[in-house]
């Protein structure tokens, strides 16, 4: 994605007519995502640009495997994830992980970083402060 905008010179001007629209993305997903999976600094551009990060509880407690596991912890880690998301479309098919990983970040991280991803931020959009 990002060497096709850069290549054909879009990506300031899709930047400056997003954020100037007031509009910043959510990423949703980024550990599923090839370009954002293999490219930690892709991450920290696009947040850098504007747009946020969320991630999924599965992902975060290890129903993904191992190496997303641990991808996602990295992301906590340098501070790049904003969301964290149930992945939860339709809840006869799949269960929420919310409250499992909720735990799995405070004991890794802390519960002020929990908080922030599981309730503060998403309370911001409900408030349309982000």
């Amino acid at each position: 994605i990002r060497d096709r905008l850069r290549a054909r010179g879009l990506g300031d001007v899709y930047k400056r007519q997003m954020l100037s629209g007031g509009y910043r993305p959510i990423v949703a997903h980024i550990e599923r995502y090839e370009a954002t999976r293999t490219d930690l600094d892709f991450v920290e551009e696009l947040t850098e640009m504007g747009a946020y990060m969320q991630i999924n509880a599965d992902s975060i407690v290890g129903k993904c495997g191992f190496f997303t596991k641990r991808y996602c912890q990295k992301l906590m880690k340098n501070d790049l994830v904003h969301f964290v998301g149930s992945d939860c479309h339709d809840s006869s098919k799949r269960i929420s992980r919310i409250g499992e990983a909720y735990s799995y970040v405070i004991k890794k991280m802390d519960t002020d970083y929990a908080k922030q991803l599981f309730i503060r931020n998403p309370q911001k959009i409900i408030d349309q402060k982000i």
